[in-house]
């Protein structure tokens, strides 16, 4: 790759399948696009299983009073997205499964366990929590003038990162949400950055999530191509685990 001019402009994304990969635009008129893409795929390190999980319960009795048996729906946003990236950094492809692995199986396990490392303890869901008391116009500047930056330079350094997408204000914390983000297009002109994402609830689906980058603004103006709302994000600390890794396939 050819050393960057100082002052010239550039266009990262000449070819996604390499992040480091940057095609040298000088001259080009206001309207430019600068970007990098890391080597993560969502339809190809993304579990091909959808967030959906099941946990039936059973009749119970304590003296007159009795529960009939109930089938309890839940997610693991979070633990997905740790697996997924788990294989992308060890090397391996994903189990091909196309359907939520059932509850106690190694995989299921796995992703349990992944989902309580996504919280680091409470740390995670205390933020969300007070994430989601913000108004709009504080939660759309510490997204753009915080977290915005942390996540384009991890991505600039090819590392997909993981984002925590806050979708609602002063209700269940649990509808919010966990995504990866593996690759970004920013158009300099009017101030948009089009994040790439592998989001476990839209499996094998190349979703996209474009905010607002200007610094000076108090609005987001978020808009996800499958439709969800988003109030702000903000950055996890994800770290990887190369080990116990089930059913892996070597890529």
């Amino acid at each position: 790759m050819s050393r960057p001019v100082p002052g010239a402009k550039y266009d990262w994304t000449a070819d996604t399948n390499r992040p480091d990969s940057i095609k040298q635009t000088q001259g080009a008129p206001a309207a430019w696009r600068v970007g990098a893409h890391s080597t993560m795929r969502a339809r190809a390190n993304g579990l091909s299983f959808t967030n959906r999980y099941a946990l039936q319960t059973r009749a119970r009795a304590w003296g007159p009073l009795r529960l009939g048996p109930k089938r309890l729906s839940y997610g693991l946003c979070g633990g997905m997205c740790y697996t997924a990236l788990d294989y992308f950094h060890a090397g391996l492809l994903p189990p091909a499964l196309h359907y939520p692995p059932a509850s106690g199986t190694p995989l299921h396990r796995y992703l349990l366990r992944r989902q309580l490392d996504s919280w680091r303890y409470a740390t995670v869901p205390l933020r969300t929590l007070w994430w989601t008391l913000l108004n709009d116009r504080a939660l759309a500047r510490r997204t753009v003038q915080r977290e915005l930056p942390r996540l384009l330079k991890s991505l600039n350094q090819g590392v997909p990162a993981v984002i925590l997408l806050v979708r609602v204000r002063c209700k269940d914390p649990t509808l919010n949400h966990q995504v990866v983000v593996t690759g970004y297009t920013e158009d300099r002109e009017h101030g948009r950055v089009q994040l790439e994402l592998y989001d476990p609830n839209h499996e094998e689906m190349d979703v996209t999530l474009t905010v607002n980058s200007l610094p000076q603004s108090e609005e987001l103006a978020a808009t996800q191509s499958t439709g969800e709302t988003l109030r702000g994000f903000f950055v996890l600390a994800y770290r990887p685990r190369l080990r116990g890794l089930p059913l892996a396939q070597a890529d």
